[in-house]
């Protein structure tokens, strides 16, 4: 069973608020110079490196390879690659208002999936009005406008690749709660890892297309990876 939430976890969750929340404006920044497969590649490599580098100072292996991997390669699918390409890619046709509205979504699907696999963590009505309550109020702060906003002909696709990254990071924290007690600096490591070699072939693709990357470009992309990505994922799995 899980412990009590301390003050520490408490702190830890609004920092994660704050790098999450704001990664929606970092994006929009970058994509003005380079395209989702890009962004997302080098993203998730600068926050590989960053946790490469602090998990071989604190003297911290990665596992050996093996069947150990596997729940790594399916974190970093569901939690890496495959939400941070449909948000690049949707905040092209929607705003990132719209997107951070689509993406509150997520603790309603935690809390359905939950109910069938986390004991202890059943569907109680208390709960469904409280997270119902908490999704009125992120559309009520952003503003009503922010869901007649769009992009032309691919609006809705853009609103649908927000919803299903939500409900990839829903399954990916539903799959991390179910592992139970793992080191989080090995498994963020290898998670990073993988999802840097994933992403690697898309990026190169894309590359000889980028035009020269403004400054402010470069230093949105610094941000994600290093905060929003590196940092984020670290205190994700301690929290978890």
């Amino acid at each position: 069973m899980p412990r009590a939430p301390r003050t520490g976890d408490w702190l830890t969750l609004l920092v994660l608020t704050v790098f999450w929340g704001s990664a929606f404006m970092f994006n929009a920044i970058a994509l003005e110079s380079f395209s989702p497969s890009t962004l997302v590649a080098a993203r998730i490599a600068i926050a590989a490196a960053i946790i490469f580098v602090y998990m071989r100072a604190s003297g911290i292996q990665l596992p050996r390879f093996g069947r150990r991997w596997l729940p790594m390669l399916f974190m970093a699918l569901m939690g890496n690659v495959l939400p941070f390409q449909l948000v690049a890619w949707a905040q092209q046709y929607i705003a990132s208002s719209l997107a951070g509205v689509l993406m509150a979504m997520m603790p309603l699907f935690v809390l359905t999936l939950a109910h069938f696999f986390v004991p202890g963590s059943r569907l109680t009505p208390l709960r469904v009005a409280g997270f119902g309550m908490g999704f009125v109020g992120v559309i009520f702060v952003i503003g009503p406008d922010a869901l007649r906003e769009g992009g032309g002909g691919f609006a809705l696709w853009g609103a649908l690749a927000a919803l299903a990254a939500a409900l990839a990071y829903a399954i990916n924290t539903i799959y991390a709660r179910r592992l139970g007690a793992v080191e989080p600096v090995s498994l963020s490591a290898g998670i990073l890892i993988i999802g840097s070699l994933l992403t690697l072939p898309g990026a190169i693709i894309d590359v000889p297309e980028l035009a020269t990357p403004t400054a402010g470009a470069l230093l949105a992309v610094l941000f994600l990876g290093a905060l929003c990505t590196g940092v984020a994922t670290l205190m994700y799995f301690r929290l978890v």
